[in-house]
């Protein structure tokens, strides 16, 4: 958990300076006592206390309601303290088919999370004794409601209650879920406006209309229809691919045409439009299906992101149309492993500035008060990707080889089959050879008998 999202208590005249950890000296402010509790290194600095007579700031891991104190029965005018509240902070992720809610909580979170329609529970889901914890909602369950212009958008009331008791209690959250899916939404101008300009005389009869011609205006003239997110298929060599075989690898280029923002994509996977056989890329986390068919991720800039891809997974000829829907993210993006994933998400937590924001105790309620909302969008590639079975060229050449080698050796026989004792010669010129020795020792023999 991010404690550096949640939010400090702060009391004037009162808190504690026998309960720190730390205690640093020649402090100016209140203020500057709090940015020292956010950046305190020695662990989550949950409480502190300044002492405005002698510049002493009191840093704390523990706070006072652990320990059964008030900070309002320790009185004066000296002091200010800040206590970090004991906050549970919500995501919100969009899925094809449902929404998941993933809560983390400070300390440890015992309770329901429920959806509730005119007093009646639809479905609810208990924890115990957790930290974190996830709740997965279908579209077409517990009371989901459905509206279908501008856009499909599902939407929910979740109420969160902390322990057993069914009593409403100031521990008590409701959250407001809304999930829009756009299924290759057009980009709309900003503004549309059309205006007439009329002249009206005695009996109210329309004279003249001032415009005969209606302007549209150039933002108007200049929309054009087109999907937010587009996908691209190219080959190795980053050129767009129609014909690819199979275990070549390529990419897939998926762009955002608007403004730049960081964005992920969820549910990747090829489909085989004449079997509509599909074979799953990335999942619906956003992970990686450990097939091979995803290489590595490489983020051009915020417009574009670039994925190299393995065509595979289809064992014959296919027509393949890639499909997935991207999502808008913040904290992270990059689909190549769960556990790529989880490092990276824990490394950039680490970093992410620690700045807590500052609230009145009179503004609790509005701790118990969330909407969460959550976009994703189809894209598809834009065209078929025919999929064909790898050229064997080395076992076809040595096929041509092989005939061509037996007529020469046929014609050479052909040739040659008037002198048989060159092609004895030929076919076995160790024994020829033995033999012509054989004859000169002979002949050597006769010449030494005759003299």
């Amino acid at each position: 958990m991010n404690i550096a999202q949640c939010q400090f208590i702060r009391m004037q005249s009162s808190g504690f300076t026998e309960i720190f950890d730390e205690r640093i000296a020649n402090v100016s402010s209140a203020i500057e006592c709090e940015q020292l509790c956010l950046t305190w290194d020695s662990g989550n600095c949950r409480y502190f206390t300044y002492h405005r007579g002698t510049h002493m700031c009191y840093l704390s891991h523990t706070s006072p309601r652990t320990l059964n104190k008030n900070p309002l029965q320790n009185y004066d005018l000296n002091l200010s303290s800040g206590d970090l509240e004991d906050c549970i902070q919500f995501k919100l992720k969009c899925k094809p088919d449902r929404m998941q809610i993933h809560g983390a909580s400070l300390k440890m979170f015992s309770g329901t999370l429920m959806t509730k329609n005119n007093k009646i529970v639809s479905c609810e889901k208990r924890f115990f004794h957790v930290y974190e914890f996830d709740a997965e909602i279908l579209y077409n369950e517990c009371g989901m409601q459905k509206a279908l212009f501008p856009y499909l958008t599902f939407s929910n009331l979740v109420m969160l209650k902390e322990g057993s008791t069914e009593l409403i209690t100031v521990k008590d959250k409701l959250l407001k879920v809304v999930c829009r899916i756009h299924n290759d939404l057009e980009i709309p101008p900003v503004d549309q406006h059309l205006s007439f300009h009329l002249r009206n005389e005695d009996g109210n009869i329309t004279k003249q209309i001032l415009a005969k011609n209606i302007q549209i205006s150039p933002q108007l003239r200049s929309y054009v229809t087109q999907p937010r997110y587009t996908m691209e298929v190219m080959d190795a060599n980053r050129n767009p691919a129609e014909v690819v075989q199979i275990g070549d690898e390529g990419y897939l280029l998926l762009t955002l045409h608007d403004k730049p923002i960081k964005f992920s994509i969820i549910d990747l996977f090829a489909r085989d439009t004449q079997s509509d056989r599909t074979f799953t890329i990335i999942d619906s986390d956003g992970c990686a299906v450990p097939n091979g068919m995803l290489k590595n991720t490489d983020r051009i800039d915020k417009n574009h992101l670039q994925l190299t891809l393995v065509f595979n997974g289809f064992s014959d000829e296919a027509d393949i149309i890639y499909e997935a829907y991207a999502i808008p993210c913040d904290e992270f993006c990059g689909p190549n492993s769960c556990n790529k994933m989880n490092s990276i998400k824990n490394q950039q937590t680490k970093i992410k500035s620690r700045v807590r924001k500052r609230r009145s105790v009179t503004t609790q309620s509005e701790s118990r008060l969330f909407e969460l909302s959550g976009d994703i969008y189809a894209v598809k590639s834009s065209n078929k990707l025919k999929l064909r079975k790898k050229s064997w060229k080395i076992e076809t050449e040595s096929n041509d080889i092989r005939p061509k080698s037996v007529v020469t050796l046929y014609e050479q026989s052909l040739t040659d089959v008037s002198d048989s004792h060159w092609m004895r010669q030929q076919k076995n010129p160790e024994i020829v050879g033995l033999s012509r020795n054989i004859d000169n020792k002979q002949e050597t023999i006769r010449r030494l008998s005759r003299s």
